[in-house]
């Protein structure tokens, strides 16, 4: 047994997924930070949620690194963290990567 992915967050240099969820290095989105509290709960939250829903492991870790992009530019721990749907709002507003 043992963890099948490991996710390496690199903070303003993005993550990446190795192991049974591979993905490439997905960028960082690049955000006023107001408060960092919160931030790596709301990265791992949306991660795991975006799995959850079927999401593959690329698309997963953009979600995560969106939610804790908009968890930085907020204070607070939990009242900063967005919904699904300020998520949702936010990928659209973004450029594609690629």
């Amino acid at each position: 047994p043992g963890a099948r992915t490991v996710v390496v967050k690199r903070g303003e240099r993005g993550a990446m997924a190795v192991g049974a969820y591979e993905s490439p290095l997905v960028s960082a989105f690049n955000v006023a930070v107001r408060d960092t509290t919160g931030a790596g709960d709301s990265f791992q939250g949306a991660f795991a949620a975006s799995l959850d829903c079927g999401y593959g492991p690329e698309r997963a870790l953009r979600r995560a690194m969106a939610a804790g992009a908009l968890t930085v530019t907020r204070f607070g721990a939990q009242q900063a963290m967005p919904s699904g749907s300020e998520v949702d709002a936010f990928l659209q507003s973004q450029p594609r990567e690629g």
